[in-house]
């Protein structure tokens, strides 16, 4: 019999409070699935937490050129995911290959589950879950950046079409498992 998880709903205020010491201490992982389900998933660690106006959103630094990119904008949600203690080789993995050419899901050992509101998978293995739908999207240009910024893609020789993109997205669901919320709260 499969085991299943009891999910606390947590307050985006305390959370935003918790979620600069969690990603210090590890990247996330972000979701996404196509329209016809085929999910993927990638490490991130450019990501960043607000509210504005009332709404609370996550932004989130990608490059135009990861399969994931492609599926944000395709399925217009993603969810991001907060691994527990133990999953580095899983964040490593899905961090170094791309989810064109292999099932990263598969490779890392994770499991895509459906989540509550948005059309892409949250990761069992992990122990907090965000769900965000897509508001928005900026695109780094050359003429947009300057100084540090504009000297990181000057220096790594990055193409201008492949300067990352910024998604702007309302987090609709924020939850944990009762361990973990037990735990961190």
């Amino acid at each position: 019999m499969e085991k299943t998880m009891a999910y606390v709903e947590l307050c985006f205020t305390d959370f935003s409070q918790k979620a600069h010491e969690l990603l210090a201490g590890s990247p996330w992982l972000l979701a996404t699935a196509s329209r016809q389900g085929k999910a993927n998933v990638m490490t991130v660690g450019a990501t960043g937490l607000g509210t504005a106006a009332g709404v609370h959103y996550v932004v989130e630094w990608i490059r135009p050129s990861c399969y994931s990119s492609e599926l944000i904008e395709e399925a217009g949600a993603f969810t991001l995911n907060v691994p527990r203690e133990g999953m580095g080789e899983a964040v490593r993995l899905c961090g170094s290959v791309s989810g064109r050419d292999q099932d990263k899901f598969a490779e890392a050992n994770l499991t895509a589950m459906p989540s509550k509101i948005v059309p892409a998978p949250v990761i069992q293995e992990c122990g907090i879950h965000l769900e965000c739908r897509l508001t928005g999207i900026w695109e780094a240009r050359p003429e947009s950046i300057s100084g540090s910024s504009q000297a990181y893609y000057e220096k790594s020789g990055t193409p201008p079409d492949n300067y990352h993109r910024c998604y702007f997205a309302e987090i609709v669901a924020i939850y944990a498992d009762e361990d973990v919320a037990r735990r961190l709260w």
